[in-house]
């Protein structure tokens, strides 16, 4: 199994926040920077990876405050830096976000009650991977090791700690984006088709797929086919001068039935139990004529007689 549930965002408990999220609010300067150049962005930073997009930001616009929402504790010397560049720094608490008359973000409303006009905020949620399902496989998240979050974590196969169970994209790592959460999703896929062919080989009596779909498409009743032979195979055959014939995929072995009927000598073979033994050869040609088994020949080179 293949798990990509991706991860949820957990914003700050901030009033109005939530609302403007996607448009107002945003989280990424490399996904959103092209629309907010050069307009009033202020950066809420609730831990202490949230301070890590501000030399960025600060690219993108010279009208950037930085709010340490709640006393949070970030690298002081990478603060002090982008004082220098002009940044504005406050030590703050958020106390909620102010929509203007069309509804747009307007403002950042402090604790103390001062307003900063804003156009944009950005803020650093945290993240938590969508394994609440898992549970019952005794998988579940642990932190993230930038503390900003928690993942599924994986091998570098993509295995999970249980067995048979493989995750690929934000559910393992909140920093793929779409096409490097995609070429991930690829590489484990091959993991998978490795991990698969493994275990084939180490059970080799297993038995595949597609026996088990034909046999319970067979034990839905009697008879699954019509009881006639091929079309083509009668059209091509019939007035021919019989000879040995083997049925490849034979089911109910429609076909072996008229081959037989019309003095050809025939072997036929098919995976599927069920089909073999609802199989219209038995007991309805001459014995000899035809035979019925789960096992399909191999030919590695034509029998010394041309047949």
């Amino acid at each position: 199994m293949l798990v990509a549930t991706g991860l949820t965002d957990e914003l700050p408990d901030i009033d109005g926040l939530a609302e403007h999220w996607g448009r107002g609010v945003i989280h990424c300067p490399f996904c959103h920077g092209f629309e907010i150049r050069d307009q009033r962005v202020v950066q809420v930073v609730t831990h202490p990876m949230g301070l890590h997009p501000a030399p960025v930001l600060a690219h993108l616009t010279d009208q950037l405050t930085v709010v340490l929402h709640g006393g949070v504790e970030v690298d002081e010397d990478a603060l002090g830096a982008l004082a220098r560049a002009g940044v504005s720094v406050e030590r703050a608490e958020v106390s909620r976000v102010v929509s203007g008359e069309g509804g747009e973000l307007a403002a950042v409303v402090l604790g103390d009650g001062r307003e900063l006009a804003a156009d944009v905020v950005v803020v650093g949620p945290r993240f938590r991977a969508r394994v609440d399902a898992l549970s019952g496989l005794g998988l579940s998240a642990t932190a993230h090791v930038s503390g900003a979050g928690e993942v599924l974590e994986v091998d570098p196969r993509g295995q999970t700690a249980a067995p048979g169970v493989f995750a690929a994209g934000n559910v393992t790592d909140p920093m793929l984006q779409v096409l490097t959460a995609a070429a991930q999703g690829s590489q484990v896929a091959v993991a998978i088709a490795f991990s698969l062919a493994e275990e084939d080989l180490r059970a080799p009596e297993r038995r595949g797929g597609n026996e088990a779909d034909w046999d319970r498409r067979y034990a839905d009743e009697d008879h699954t086919w019509s009881g006639n032979p091929n079309g083509t195979l009668v059209a091509e055959l019939d007035g021919m001068t019989p000879g040995r014939a083997l049925d490849v995929g034979a089911g109910e072995g429609a076909d072996a039935l008229w081959l037989a009927e019309h003095g050809w000598q025939v072997s036929a073979g098919d995976q599927c139990a069920l089909g073999r033994s609802g199989a219209l050869v038995y007991g309805k040609v001459p014995t000899g004529r035809a035979s019925m088994s789960g096992a399909v020949p191999s030919f590695r080179a034509a029998p010394s007689d041309g047949a």
